[in-house]
């Protein structure tokens, strides 16, 4: 679409395009703004240009490749149970650990004590409704 920009002394090189980076940018941002994401993904790869597309998240869960590779299980939550997504790292040998989703406040008393709150320390929070 710009052929001319082959030529533009700004970006000849590596070195330059980086200097003039905020332009380039700028010039690449006008250029592909109105444009289909479809249209620019069939330029980039005509171009033979690397690039990464970036989901929105409703195209993130609707991934066919979650559903595919078992990604999804329901989990239990306070609010009864939910889709959600296992980690995204497989460790040889290990299942990924999917407990339910904790209530607000469930492991209050847990944490307290695990930073060296005393047992007393923890009802008087309680009772002042700080937890």
């Amino acid at each position: 679409a710009h052929p001319e920009w082959e030529s533009d002394e700004r970006f000849t090189s590596s070195a330059l395009r980086r200097v003039n980076r905020a332009a380039l940018e700028g010039m690449i941002e006008e250029t592909f703004a109105s444009l289909p994401r479809a249209e620019v993904i069939r330029r980039l790869e005509t171009a033979d240009i690397p690039f990464g597309v970036v989901n929105e998240v409703a195209e993130f869960i609707a991934h066919p490749q979650l559903e595919a590779r078992g990604r999804w299980r329901e989990i239990d939550s306070p609010a009864g149970p939910l889709r959600g997504i296992v980690p995204p790292i497989d460790l040889e040998g290990m299942s990924p650990r999917m407990g339910a989703i904790p209530d607000v406040g469930e492991h209050t008393d847990e944490i307290l004590i695990g930073l060296g709150y005393e047992q007393e320390e923890i009802v008087r929070l309680h009772e002042k409704g700080a937890v």
